[in-house]
Formats: structure tokens, C-alpha cells, sequence
């Protein structure tokens, strides 16, 4: 009888430290039953980030919390993991709708385990709307810089100072120095493009060394 409650102590202790993380983890987790096709368990992140009770959500089935952008199902992930070790991961971005109708964005990373003789995926979920946000906003203005670079007549260059080269050039850089495209451009140093001495007697690659050298320093430079 000893041994037996150690045992019983044993197994509550391991218990009562597994709910505690569980409830605590800042992301989502979900416990997904894949002989019954099932939820079995929702920590308190997931349930809030959803916007229901954990009796509530586990009523739910993938339908409810797709919107239908999303291009992947739970049953295409549960296939997939079936022949995966328990350390290896499949993450998917899904489009997902809460209790009150508002939608986001979640990154859900699956991951197969064992309860016992039971097979679950455990879905860690995490709200990523904001990060979506940004980087749809990067792409937007990364397309407004790329219009402008290389739409205007003027040339443009863009030098790494640490190299001291030549990263970038547009279509009015290859034009107005008559290279035979972008890659050729940046092919050459700076000084290149310059007569081996300028008008006031100095090396064009000595006066160019010193004049990125001051740009670098001072923030601009006129020449």
C-alpha cells in the first residue's frame, strides 16, 4: 500500500506540473485526439484567443475557427504527421475567426505525442496578426521603393560603405554611364567611372575613398 500511494504521489505531482505549465505558457495549446478526431483539451491562452470557455471550445471542430483563406485543414495535417517522430514539427498560418466574429491571423505548429497508448497532436498556437501586418506592410513600401528606384530618369546608385562597392544601381545608372545592365554596373568600383585623375590634379580613387569616407561620416555629401 506504501509503494502504491508513492506511486499514485508520483503520478499527481508529474500531473499537477503538467497542468501548471499548461495553463501558464504564454501560446495557445490545444490537445487534438486523432483516433476520435477530437478535441480533448484547451489551455486558457487558446480558449481567450478564441474568445470561449474551454467547455465551449472543445464542442468546436476546425470549421469553426477557419475562416476558409486558410489553405490547409486539420486533416491535412494529421496525415502528414502520422509518419513523424515526436520532435519533429509541422507549422502552418492559418486565417481564424473568434467567438465574437472578429478574425486573425495564427501560426499553429503541430507537433505528434503519446498520452499513454492514446496518439494526440498538440497544436501550439500563436496570434501572429500584428507580425502579418508588418510584413505586408514592408512588402507594400518595399514595391513603392522599387517603383520609385527604378521608374525615375534619374540614376541612382546605392553603395556599401564598409566594402566601399557599388550593392544597387537602376535603369538611369546603367544608362547614363552606358553599362551593359545593373549586374555589369556593380561589377566595378566607384572610381571606376571616373578619368585616372580629376581636374584639380588628385587620384579619382583617392578622392572618391575620401568623399564615401565623409558621407559615412557626416550623413551626406555634395560633390
Amino acid at each position: 500500500m506504501t509503494e502504491a500511494r508513492a506511486a499514485e504521489a508520483r503520478i499527481q505531482e508529474s500531473e499537477d506540473r503538467f497542468r501548471t505549465i499548461f495553463n501558464a505558457v504564454n501560446d495557445g495549446i490545444i490537445v487534438y485526439d486523432v483516433g476520435t478526431t477530437a478535441y480533448i483539451d484547451a489551455n486558457p491562452r487558446v480558449c481567450d484567443m478564441f474568445g470561449y470557455t474551454r467547455e465551449e471550445f472543445l464542442e468546436l471542430n476546425l470549421s469553426d475557427l477557419l475562416t476558409g483563406v486558410s489553405p490547409h485543414t486539420l486533416e491535412d495535417a494529421a496525415p502528414l504527421l502520422q509518419g513523424m517522430g515526436s520532435d519533429e514539427a509541422l507549422t502552418f498560418e492559418w486565417h481564424c475567426k473568434a467567438g465574437d466574429g472578429h478574425n486573425f491571423w495564427a501560426e499553429v505548429s503541430f507537433r505528434r505525442a503519446m498520452f499513454g497508448a492514446r496518439a494526440v497532436l498538440l497544436a501550439t498556437t500563436r496570434n501572429v496578426t500584428e507580425r502579418k501586418r508588418t510584413e505586408d506592410a514592408l512588402q507594400a513600401s518595399e514595391v513603392k521603393y522599387r517603383n520609385l528606384f527604378e521608374c525615375t530618369r534619374d540614376a541612382i546608385m546605392i553603395l556599401e560603405p564598409s566594402s566601399g562597392r557599388f550593392i544597387s544601381a537602376n535603369a538611369g545608372a546603367v544608362k547614363l554611364f552606358g553599362t551593359k545592365d545593373e549586374a555589369d554596373f556593380i561589377s566595378r568600383e566607384p572610381w571606376d567611372y571616373s578619368p585616372e585623375r580629376q581636374p584639380d590634379g588628385r587620384a579619382s580613387v583617392e578622392k572618391a575613398q575620401e568623399i564615401i569616407e565623409t558621407a559615412t561620416r557626416v550623413g551626406s555629401q555634395f560633390f
